[in-house]
């Protein structure tokens, strides 16, 4: 065993997570020293390439990676749905869309994973961040209770791959270990999650440029009858450069383009057959969708992954005045649908540097500890609200006019809610963290009743056989409540924030009630939404 060596943040994991809670440390604090260490030397593929506006915006602004993204990744055209026959056998050209006709106002990316980590580790590698890659930790101690000295008392061994072993003191300890989850692991954190979905995915080359479908074929492509239109449909904008999502009762299939000639493509559902998590058994399930399959006539898969189950909560993120935190998946995952992941990471990084900075200018253990619970609390809220939008939900995906709905509430509210809050940086006040908490339970009632209309509109339109019956033709460019953009990150007065609510909780419930064919019907005030009651 080498002598004792001593870090002020030892980082356990070099992934995404990892990485960029180190380049925003080492941004905010150039003095401190950081070290990162990790497990595989090879930068793999990895699913969760798609980022959206949270994300976007915290590596454009708080992480100076502008060119970096524009010049190295894929600009991303936000995110695009597809429905199909119950027999699922529409052209794709015949389905119904629901997804934008330009590029989004707020920049978001496609991100190859692979390149990105390693293009990341080399840039902390070069801001003196201590990377390890390679080692293995072990035999982590993290001890409880405040540190008013601030020693580096926590402590673990990193094993190198020769099997030379290090012990190492840390002021700081962040787990972004992922799945293998260091710190929830020993101290019980990880919560079992009801909302039981799992996944299977691959890499694929060859996949058929749905921008570059012809009516005539030509250069080896068969030609495409009513190619034209389609593409016009849309403006001509990039549908490639989406994340295009082909939406079955409760599963979704998705096309995700990560440069070079490469696409992620992968299902997400609520039951998976073991047959079908081998290559062989995924290729089977994918052309057995008409238009899918008419994509990957050439592909070839690279390679094949699977989660059986992918979700799951947490009891606590961190604890300031203990100093230790959990980001990323090693706090916990909620759903791949609408791509939430990098967003957490954000929104963890941004609290956990926030918390160190103030520790290493001297800020109290009992002000620490207080921010820290509230950030904790906040976190838990957010997780929470974010599975409003999947539980249970999965049958709201397969049809045009409930998926339509359901895409313009989430992505209005998301807009109007949590993208503004980030934009202006009121995660990190303490004052609005606690307006939002004292909120809390409103918020949460109005997605559970909208979560619960939204499942009823499902069983309505199944009994009547009317499940499927605009999947076909229609086409909506899903940005149906999304006038206000324009406002979201300037200075916004709490009353406007609210009736921007109102309207959005108003124009749903209208739409809903025309789908039931229920006439008439006030509009309702916000507090109503608020309450426990059903809408329709």
């Amino acid at each position: 065993m080498h002598p004792e060596k001593k870090v002020d943040v030892a980082i356990l994991g070099g992934g995404l997570a990892g990485n960029l809670v180190a380049r925003q440390l080492r941004r905010t604090l150039p003095d401190v020293s950081i070290a990162i260490f990790e497990k595989d030397v090879e930068r793999g593929f990895k699913v969760g390439e798609s980022s959206v506006e949270i994300a976007s915006n915290f590596f454009i602004r708080k992480l100076g990676l502008s060119t970096y993204m524009y010049d190295e990744q894929l600009a991303k055209n936000g995110l695009r749905f597809f429905f199909d026959t119950p027999e699922k056998n529409a052209h794709l050209f015949e389905m119904s869309e629901v997804g934008s006709n330009k590029l989004p106002m707020f920049p978001t990316f496609q991100i190859d994973r692979a390149r990105f980590e390693a293009d990341l580790l080399e840039m902390n590698r070069a801001d003196a961040v201590d990377v390890q890659v390679g080692v293995t930790v072990r035999d982590l101690e993290l001890k409880s209770g405040t540190d008013e000295a601030r020693t580096h008392r926590h402590a673990f061994t990193v094993e190198a791959p020769d099997g030379a072993r290090t012990r190492y003191a840390a002021r700081w300890v962040i787990d972004a270990s992922g799945r293998r989850q260091l710190i929830s692991n020993q101290r019980e954190l990880r919560v079992r999650e009801p909302h039981g979905c799992g996944a299977v995915w691959g890499r694929f080359t060859g996949i058929t440029d749905m921008d570059g479908l012809s009516e005539r074929g030509g250069a080896g492509e068969r030609p495409w009858p009513g190619a034209d239109a389609w593409k016009a449909r849309a403006r001509h904008t990039a549908r490639v450069l989406s994340t295009n999502h082909f939406c079955y009762r409760g599963y979704w299939i998705w096309f995700i383009p990560i440069a070079r000639g490469v696409t992620s493509l992968g299902v997400v559902g609520e039951v998976f057959e073991p047959w079908m998590r081998t290559e062989e058994g995924f290729w089977k399930f994918l052309r057995e969708h008409r238009a899918v399959a008419s994509l990957i006539e050439k592909a070839e898969m690279l390679d094949v992954g699977h989660y059986a189950r992918y979700t799951y909560g947490t009891k606590q993120f961190w604890d300031g005045a203990e100093r230790w935190a959990m980001i990323g998946e090693a706090a916990a995952f909620s759903d791949p649908f609408y791509s939430p992941g990098s967003d957490y990471i954000s929104i963890e990084s941004d609290m956990i540097t926030d918390m160190i900075r103030r520790d290493f200018e001297g800020e109290s253990d009992a002000d620490l500890a207080e921010r820290s619970r509230l950030y904790d609390e906040f976190m838990r809220f957010r997780y929470e609200a974010t599975m409003k939008l999947y539980r249970e939900q999965y049958p709201v995906l397969g049809s045009f006019e409930t998926m339509r709905l359901k895409w313009n509430f989430d992505i209005s509210c998301y807009y109007n809610l949590w993208l503004d809050f980030f934009l202006r940086d009121h995660h990190l006040d303490l004052r609005k963290v606690r307006e939002q908490l004292r909120r809390k339970e409103y918020v949460l009632n109005a997605l559970e009743n909208f979560r619960q209309l939204f499942g009823r509109l499902v069983r309505e339109l199944e009994v009547s056989g009317n499940y499927h019956r605009a999947n076909l033709g229609q086409y909506n460019d899903g940005t149906d409540l999304l006038h206000f953009q324009d406002e979201i990150g300037r200075e916004r007065k709490k009353g406007g924030v609210n009736a921007r609510t109102e309207e959005i909780f108003n124009f749903c419930l209208t739409e809903a009630r025309r789908i039931l064919g229920e006439t008439g019907g006030a509009p309702l005030d916000l507090h109503q939404f608020m309450e426990p009651v059903q809408l329709a």
